[in-house]
């Protein structure tokens, strides 16, 4: 499977869903398994 020459409007739509939905599900993702590994920790 060679190059293929694609318009850089689909590209662009291309990275937006991805890494746009990416940056916006990971933070929440993240906050979330931070916020489980404290409360395994005692004391807090």
């Amino acid at each position: 499977m060679g190059y293929r020459p694609r318009p850089a409007a689909s590209i662009l739509g291309r990275n937006l869903a991805i890494y746009g939905l990416g940056g916006l599900v990971a933070p929440f993702i993240g906050i979330k398994l931070i916020d489980l590994v404290v409360t395994l920790i005692p004391g807090f």
